[in-house]
């Protein structure tokens, strides 16, 4: 997208045992959607500890997130906030869910 609207999470809420885990190397993986072409999206526990950085940079508006930590840990159940930002100041920010 050319500009940043609204940008969702899929699925939302994640929950292991719905069947759209996915296998192979599909498998856990969240969607961030309506991204603009170049953003960054921090991922935060809900206490506000940053839990991941992802840099997005692709004329696709989506980018996938495997629920692994900057620290190379697997996420637990909670909510989660992200904060998506752009080279030029816009910002927008949501929540979503995780349930193992």
């Amino acid at each position: 997208v050319e500009k940043m609207d609204k940008v969702y999470v899929v699925p939302n809420p994640f929950v292991i045992r719905s069947g759209f885990t996915g296998t192979g190397d599909v498998k856990n993986k969240i969607g961030f959607y309506g991204l603009p072409a170049r953003c960054t999206i921090r991922v935060f526990s809900y206490a506000g500890q940053l839990v991941q950085t992802i840099e997005h940079d692709d004329p696709i508006y989506t980018t996938a997130w495997l629920q692994v930590t900057r620290n190379g840990q697997e996420i637990a159940s909670g909510i989660y906030l992200y904060v998506v930002t752009t080279p030029n100041g816009e910002k927008t920010s949501g929540k979503f869910v995780i349930v193992k």
